[in-house]
C-alpha cells in the first residue's frame, strides 16, 4: 500500500486477516504463516500495520506488533440549510461506478501528515460498506463519504484531484441539525482551524517497524482499512 507521510512517499504493509481451520489450531501454524509473510514483505516496506479485535491482541504482540493509539479530528459547528450539488451516488449504476473510480484512482491524498492511495481497496468500500453514504459534488468535483446520526456528522473520506478546504466543502452537506463533525481521516488539509482530539475506540490499531508518527495524536484513514 503506497502511504504520504509528512509528504514523504512510502510503501507500507497491513495484515488483513489470519485464521487456522479448527483441526489445525494451536499448533502455531499461523504465528509461523504471520511471520513467513512479513519477513517476504519486510525489505520491500517501510512498516506493517493492522486493526485487531481483542481476542488477537496476544496473538499480535507476539508477532512483534506494538498497540497503538489514534485520535479522530473533531469540531463544533452551526447547522444550516445545504446549498443544492451535492447528489448521493448509486453504486448500482454503472455510470456512477465509473465516476468513483476516476476520482479515486487520480485522487490527491487525503492527508500530507498521513495518506493512504488504494483505488482498489477504496472500491471496495463503496461497493459494499459505505454504498449508501457517497455524494458527488460537481463544483468541486469530489466524492465525500459521510453520515448523519442526531447533530453528529461523521465524514469517512473526501476524494477528489483536489482537496477543497472544509468551509467550502460543508456549504454543499450541512444541515440544520448538525452540531458536531468528525473526521476519520487527518484533516490537514482542510484549514478547520481549532479542533479536538477524541481518542478512537475499538480499532485496536498495532504496528511494527519504524512508523513516524508514533507518540503523536495521529489516525489511519478509515477507507485505509483492510
Amino acid at each position: 500500500m503506497d502511504m504520504t507521510i509528512r509528504g514523504e512517499k512510502c510503501r507500507v504493509a497491513q495484515i488483513s486477516a489470519v485464521g487456522t481451520r479448527p483441526e489445525y489450531r494451536r499448533r502455531g501454524l499461523s504465528l509461523k504463516l504471520t511471520q513467513v509473510a512479513m519477513d517476504w514483505a519486510r525489505d520491500n516496506h517501510d512498516f506493517f500495520f493492522l486493526f485487531s479485535d481483542e481476542v488477537a491482541f496476544k496473538f499480535y504482540e507476539e508477532c512483534g506488533f506494538r498497540q497503538t493509539d489514534e485520535y479522530k479530528p473533531r469540531i463544533s459547528v452551526a447547522g444550516q440549510v445545504a446549498r443544492p450539488g451535492a447528489v448521493k451516488l448509486d453504486m448500482q449504476k454503472t455510470d456512477h461506478v465509473e465516476q468513483v473510480y476516476r476520482l479515486a484512482s487520480n485522487r490527491e491524498p487525503v492527508s500530507n501528515v498521513l495518506g493512504v492511495s488504494n483505488d482498489k481497496l477504496f472500491m471496495f468500500w463503496c461497493l459494499y460498506s459505505l454504498r449508501d453514504h457517497i455524494r458527488y459534488i460537481s463544483a468541486l468535483d469530489i466524492l465525500v463519504l459521510y453520515k448523519r446520526e442526531g447533530g453528529l456528522m461523521t465524514i469517512f473520506d473526501i476524494v477528489g484531484t483536489t482537496m477543497p478546504t472544509f468551509a467550502e466543502l460543508y456549504l454543499y452537506i450541512c444541515d440544520p441539525t448538525d452540531e458536531t463533525v468528525e473526521f476519520l481521516f487527518m484533516a490537514d488539509k482542510l484549514n478547520l482551524g481549532d479542533f479536538n482530539h477524541v481518542r478512537v475506540e475499538g480499532n485496536g490499531t498495532h504496528i511494527q517497524g519504524n512508523f513516524p508518527l508514533e507518540g503523536t495524536r495521529f489516525l489511519f484513514p478509515f477507507t485505509s482499512h483492510a
